[in-house]
């Protein structure tokens, strides 16, 4: 599996275990499932670093730009 695929599962599993799904809005979930975010994130992001915003992107550092578009829950 890939650094972005287990990116794009680990939101899906913490909102499992945590119970967190909307139980009156299953679409949410099924949403989330069907539509990867990093379909729409641009191939360059600005993460910030603690003291600057830095460009990352995609075709240069695949994991980094995948951390920065799904960020650990």
């Amino acid at each position: 599996m890939s650094e972005l695929e287990e990116r794009r599962l680990r939101p899906l599993s913490a909102m499992t275990a945590g119970g967190l799904w909307p139980a009156d809005s299953p679409w949410v979930r099924q949403a989330m499932e069907a539509v990867p975010r990093d379909r729409f994130a641009p191939d360059a992001v600005h993460v910030w670093t603690g003291e600057r915003y830095e460009v990352v992107r995609r075709a240069e550092t695949p994991e980094a730009w995948a951390a920065a578009v799904h960020p650990d829950p």
